[in-house]
């Protein structure tokens, strides 16, 4: 009985540790210790009482583990799906322990089973504990946190299939029988097969967001580039939306680098940067052109009038801009301007050029 009490807190420590390591906390550690203290004595008393504890394991106390999700959902910043794809994560790696001592003690002729199946699963998490523990808070938590909706699904039917082959085999093949070291051994290479591949396709995927965040945004000042903005332009387009585009030129810009220097000249650009964003807001797109060329994609519908007063507000707000020298804005409307990205950003061009020429006149 003793060993079979230890066989159980063994377990239990190291699920919920486990566990632990790898989910979001809401609370302390101390809190989270001491509820799961609680909750653990309260349910091994009853199991005690109740007969529950027997020298031999069945598939019951397998499941018994479960009734943890109730206390860990309460403890844990994470979603039900999440928390039940962890949990059941972490009881496979123990089950997986448990159904390889108990097939090695199968062989052994041994009077007192389940205390050479406690040193045997002692001696197995001891050797492999710190590995798999690094690998959990590394990498499966990671990629939990990024992988899509799609593939944490996946994950789940995944972790659900492995946790019920090592049960089955556990419970219901003799371990006497070479079908039971068979289908182990193929389980544990399914079951690192099938981690490693998922765990590459999402690390890929991460890669390749990455990638799409660097080709589509601009370095300097985070806003989309160029070659967002033809991207977006031709989906607007095919869409058949009406939009207004806003070409904007920051008005001798080439002095603020040759006076101040290229890092004060990349300040300005950021400055200017967060004006259009707090200025055009929900109402459309940022995106810089080139050098000190922006671009503003205006995505609700604009008449002549409210693009006036959007340019003006722009121009109010780049004044709080130090050493601000001014901006040029010119502007056009789809599909009154052009029916292509190059025609409605070259109207907006001209439209901006016609005005910083005539200030330029005024000036003289």
């Amino acid at each position: 009985m003793l060993y079979a009490i230890f066989n159980i807190v063994e377990i239990l420590f190291v699920n919920l540790f486990h566990t632990h390591i790898i989910a979001r906390k809401k609370y302390s550690n101390q809190i989270v210790l001491a509820i799961l203290f609680t909750v653990s004595f309260a349910l091994l008393a009853i199991l005690y009482f109740a007969n529950g504890i027997n020298e031999e394991s069945t598939v019951r106390s397998v499941f018994v583990g479960f009734i943890y999700l109730v206390p860990l959902y309460f403890l844990y910043d994470l979603s039900f799906k999440k928390l039940l794809t962890i949990m059941i994560y972490c009881w496979t790696y123990t089950i997986i322990i448990s159904t390889v001592a108990y097939g090695v003690v199968s062989m052994i002729d041994t009077s007192n089973t389940i205390a050479v199946i406690f040193s045997l699963q002692s001696l197995f998490i001891l050797v492999s504990i710190i590995f798999v523990f690094t690998f959990s808070k590394k990498i499966f938590k990671k990629v939990l946190d990024k992988a899509s909706d799609i593939t944490q699904n996946l994950l789940l039917v995944l972790s659900i299939s492995i946790f019920s082959g090592f049960v089955g085999i556990r419970y219901f093949v003799d371990p006497n029988e070479t079908i039971y070291l068979v289908l182990t051994v193929i389980m544990i290479v399914i079951t690192i097969t099938s981690y490693a591949l998922i765990f590459s396709i999402v690390q890929a995927n991460i890669n390749l967001t990455s990638t799409k965040k660097i080709a589509y945004k601009d370095s300097l000042t985070g806003v989309k580039n160029r070659y967002s903005l033809f991207q977006d332009i031709d989906d607007l387009i095919s869409n058949d939306k009406s939009f207004s585009v806003l070409f904007l030129d920051l008005d001798d810009f080439k002095s603020i680098n040759d006076k101040y220097s290229h890092m004060i000249g990349d300040i300005y650009l950021m400055e200017f940067t967060g004006v259009l964003v707090n200025t055009i807001k929900d109402n459309g797109s940022v995106y810089r052109f080139a050098g000190d060329e922006f671009v503003c994609l205006i995505t609700k519908k604009y008449d002549s009038s409210n693009i006036k007063e959007l340019e003006l507000n722009i121009k109010q707000e780049s004044k709080k801009i130090d050493k601000f020298n001014g901006v040029s804005i010119g502007s056009s409307f789809f599909p009154e301007n052009g029916l292509s990205a190059d025609e409605l950003l070259n109207s907006a061009d001209k439209a901006m050029y016609g005005k910083k020429k005539s200030r330029k006149i005024r000036r003289i």
